[in-house]
């Protein structure tokens, strides 16, 4: 009792000590996960360093942990950042060979979890795993691939005593490729050798005592020898030699007739017994049941469920029949539980290796059967217990399958239920193969010819390729006896999956194997080869290989090449038109699409949202005026006058109609029009855009001279000229219609320099011509410099848009473009290699106090994103530095250079890079 209370005590003293620990190190956490930006790589190792400077035990560490992220309020459900990570797994578990995840791989998605989407390692282990099951993905416990690796290792050192260092160096990678590390390697190196050498002892000392021991075997030899005459002496001097029969008792004679207890008749079973006789049925389990005695009965019961197991036909539909009403009908309360026990028991996979013979797996459908026949079986007599029975049953086929399979019928239930267990002995067969191979080998077949009428063909197909897959990953110098079941493989593999195939042939390290399956896949694929020598086969097949990826990414390469189409229009326009307003805003809307078209991770691509990038388009100059300027509104001046305004609507309402025969009442209105509109400072934007879209699309040939003679009448509205900028580009027009208004609007004679794309180039000049005609009269609007006005709320909205692209967190929408700058920035510093330092935050610093006015610090630091990118890319692209590099130097400012042209060839410099990360991801997911 003393020391009871003691170890309570001491319990609670514990429990006391570990509180402020934890607290301390929550604290502490939250300053280390807030200076990280997340709960990234250096986050993760910086809280290891804490709890080892705090002596946390691990148990405790994890507590810890377990608390943290409760903090952190993270839903029940999948959050945005979690369902962007199972999104991420299931594209890895499609292109996973053998379809097993070893302890290497989720290692490497629990630090990508915790680096890029900010979850922490238990929430991140649980998504794996539950996403891994529920996709039938196998995994490789951590003691298993230490067992795995082991088993290979001792396997390949054999009997010998010492091995040489290259050998040393392969087991290293093969420990390293199934997460064991170099110590454990050297640890099963040292225990094989060492055995090896013991048995060498023992040999060498077995081999010097046979000697002694062939001495004494011919001495025993020689004492029998004389033995034997002695005795053959003293047999013959007998007198009376025992030959008397000694009497044989027949035990069947022996046997009391069989007495059946009176509910058998009573539930027709005494027939049955009849009948199971009659085909020759042993009658011992038959007593055993009968009998009074529970224990007896019991294994007459186990009896019978063996034979149910074997037995076809008649005989095993009386045996089912027997069985059944012995379940419902049987007195003894404890007897129903233990046959449903036994049945439930032959339905269980073994827990590790797989059978040897083949008849367990065949015996698991059996027992299956045998539940089925319970669950349908409709006695003669119903029992008042037949109710708590029969749910029993259903208790049980849902404890072996998850629920009680759909359907009413013994059929449905056979068809249902069958499915699940073949699915789970082909992922059982797979699990153990890494640790049987040779095993496994020998039962692909069989299990193929037990499930194939019980699994589709599509289903069936693609658990025989991962099994033979999953073996041949493991012990790849079986594939000779495998041959046949590869074949099928190869054969049955559809187009989406032959790629699998191929990579496991370009890896593959025996010459002999490599150039078997290189013709089976040639065959597979329908080549048709001048040679069939090595080289030819092995480019054929990555020029499938390099089809099929195409035509899996063909989404995606269908938006690069639309991407590509705008960068080259942009350098064209760049080339001939130089910096301008319009430009910039169409540069860096090409950045954004290119930054949204190359992810880290190639998880997912949201096509939805890139194709409403693209048909967005870049900013119309002219909308954003109308949408800017103060001065568009119904202004008076002279003798205009209630009438003259009630005279416009009139004209207006006339100008829309379209019917032919009106054609000479929209003239004399176009006229009237006219004659008021000297007395207005503006019109309302809805009423300008009426009078624009005729001037824009004419009825008749006739109204069109008309109209030209009176078109000088309205130049001096602006919203009218606005209107005209903003309709050229939506169609309809001609561009001889276009161009007399331009010839208006201009002060010399209008030459039109791109007649390939004529309507932008006139909507800029008329926008432009518009824009200079009220800078006169207006201090909202300027030349030169008002025209940056119109860009930044939309050049604002881009830059959010790119912190939002590589930041989980996504962008604020209230920052203006130098903050999201700014944010875009610190998130491109955390993604280059630990052995890069740059002061980024000082920079930054420096910036704000040096660069004035926002378009100068803009474009500074425009050009440290440019630095940084650039060295992201030779990190993660080392074949394109050059490329980056050259992005890099044409950065140099020029003489005469703008602010508005710098900021325009950092734009270029940006995209440029995106260009190179796109197309490099590209390439790799094709190539791979």
């Amino acid at each position: 009792m003393e020391d009871e209370s003691s170890n309570s005590e001491s319990g609670k003293k514990t429990r006391k000590k570990r509180k402020p620990r934890v607290k301390s190190f929550l604290r502490q956490a939250a300053a280390i996960i807030a200076s990280e930006q997340g709960m990234n790589a250096a986050a993760q190792q910086k809280l290891q360093n804490l709890a080892e400077y705090l002596k946390m035990p691990e148990e405790e560490f994890h507590e810890a942990l377990s608390r943290l992220q409760e903090t952190r309020k993270l839903p029940v459900g999948l959050n945005r950042y979690e369902k962007d990570f199972v999104a991420f797994l299931t594209q890895e578990f499609e292109q996973l060979k053998g379809g097993i995840m070893t302890v290497a791989m989720e290692t490497k998605a629990v630090d990508l979890a915790a680096r890029k989407y900010d979850i922490l390692e238990p929430r991140a282990r649980k998504l794996i795993h539950d996403h891994a099951e529920a996709k039938g993905v196998g995994r490789i416990s951590r003691n298993d691939a230490e067992t795995y690796v082991e088993q290979l290792i001792v396997s390949r050192i054999g009997d010998a005593k010492r091995i040489e260092e290259p050998t040393r160096e392969r087991f290293y990678k093969i420990g390293e490729k199934w997460g064991v590390g170099s110590a454990e390697v050297d640890a099963i190196v040292l225990q094989a050798i060492g055995e090896n050498r013991k048995l060498e002892q023992v040999a060498t000392g077995t081999s010097a005592k046979s000697w002694v021991t062939i001495v004494l075997f011919l001495l025993l030899i020689g004492t029998g020898a004389v033995f034997t005459i002695f005795a053959k002496d003293w047999l013959r001097d007998r007198d009376v030699v025992d030959t008397e029969p000694k009497k044989v008792v027949a035990k069947d004679a022996e046997l009391k007739p069989l007495q059946m207890p009176p509910w058998w008749h009573a539930h027709d079973m005494d027939r049955i017994v009849d009948d199971l006789l009659e085909r020759g049925s042993s009658e011992g389990w038959i007593r055993e049941m009968a009998s009074s005695n529970v224990e007896q009965q019991s294994e007459g019961m186990s009896k019978l469920l063996a034979l149910v197991a074997v037995r076809k036909g008649e005989e095993l539909r009386d045996l089912q029949d027997f069985l059944a009403n012995y379940f419902y009908a049987c007195p003894e309360p404890m007897l129903p539980g233990k046959i449903l026990n036994q049945v439930c028991e032959q339905l269980k996979l073994p827990e590790s290796r797989v059978p040897v013979k083949t008849e367990k797996l065949q015996a698991i459908y059996s027992a299956n059967r045998t539940l089925g026949h319970l669950k349908y079986f409709q006695p003669l007599k119903m029992q008042e217990d037949f109710a708590e029975r029969q749910s029993r049953v259903e208790s049980s086929i849902e404890d072996e399958f998850g629920q009680s399979p759909l359907g009413d019928d013994l059929i449905t239930y056979m068809a249902t239920t069958s499915r699940v267990i073949a699915i789970n002995q082909w992922n059982h067969l797979i699990q153990t193969s890494w640790a049987s191979p040779n095993r496994t080998s020998l039962l692909i077949q069989p299990l193929f010819d037990l499930t194939q009428t019980r699994l589709q063909r599509t289903e069936l197909n693609r658990l025989h390729r991962r099994t033979v897959m999953s073996v041949l990953e493991s012990d790849q110098a079986l594939w000779f006896d495998l041959k046949p079941e590869i074949s099928q493989a190869v054969l049955e593999s559809p187009d989406n999956t032959i790629n699998t195939w191929i990579n496991h042939y370009q890896t593959m390290s025996d010459e002999g194997y490599q150039e078997w399956l290189g013709l089976e896949l040639v065959s597979r694929c329908g080549l048709e080869l001048p040679s069939q020598t090595m080289a030819e086969v092995a480019a054929s097949l990555q020029k499938v290989k390099t089809g099929n990826r195409r035509e899996q990414f063909r989404e995606l390469l269908s938006r690069n090449e639309k991407v590509d189409k705008l960068v080259e229009e942009l350098q064209n326009d760049f080339r001939t038109a130089g910096g301008s307003p319009q430009l910039i805003a169409g540069v860096a809307r090409a950045v954004n699409l290119s930054m949204f078209l190359s992810p880290a991770d190639q998880s997912s691509f949201s096509f939805d949202e890139f194709d409403l990038l693209y048909r967005r388009g870049s900013p119309n100059l002219a909308t954003m005026a109308r949408q800017s300027l103060k001065t568009m509104q119904v202004g008076k001046v002279g003798s205009a006058t209630r009438s003259d305004r009630i005279q416009v609507q009139e004209s207006l309402e006339q100008l829309e109609s379209t019917d032919f025969k009106k054609q000479e009442r929209r003239i004399s209105s176009l006229k009237r029009l006219a004659e008021v509109a000297v007395r207005f400072d503006d019109l309302s934007y809805p009423d300008a855009e009426i009078l624009a879209n005729y001037y824009l699309d004419f009825p008749s040939d006739r109204e069109r001279v008309q109209a030209e003679k009176l078109l000088p009448k309205f130049l001096h509205l602006p919203s009218f000229g606005l209107a005209v900028a903003e309709n050229i580009a939506k169609g309809g027009t001609t561009l001889d219609d276009v161009l007399t208004i331009a010839q208006y609007y201009s002060e010399e004679n209008y030459d039109l320099e791109n007649p390939a794309k004529w309507r932008v180039e006139i909507r800029d000049f008329v926008f432009e011509s518009v824009t200079r005609r009220l800078g006169r009269a207006s201090e909202l609007v300027t030349d030169r410099s008002q025209r940056w006005r119109f860009l930044r709320e939309d050049y604002a909205r881009l830059c959010r848009q790119r912190a939002g692209f590589l930041s989980s967190n996504g962008a604020p929408e209230n920052a203006g473009s130098l903050e999201s700058v700014r944010a875009l920035i610190l998130r491109i510093q955390t993604q280059l290699p630990m052995e890069y330092e740059y002061p980024v935050k000082r920079a930054l610093a420096v910036l704000s106090e040096q660069s004035r006015p926002e378009l100068v610090e803009l474009v500074a630091l425009n050009r440290l994103q440019v630095k940084l990118l650039a060295q992201r890319v030779v990190s993660r692209w080392p074949s394109r530095s050059q490329e980056a590099e050259a992005v890099v130097a044409t950065l140099k400012p020029g003489v005469e250079m703008t602010t508005a042209e710098l900021l325009l060839s950092c734009e270029f410099a940006l995209l440029s890079l995106w260009n190179l990360e796109r197309q490099a991801i590209a390439e790799r997911l094709i190539t791979r």
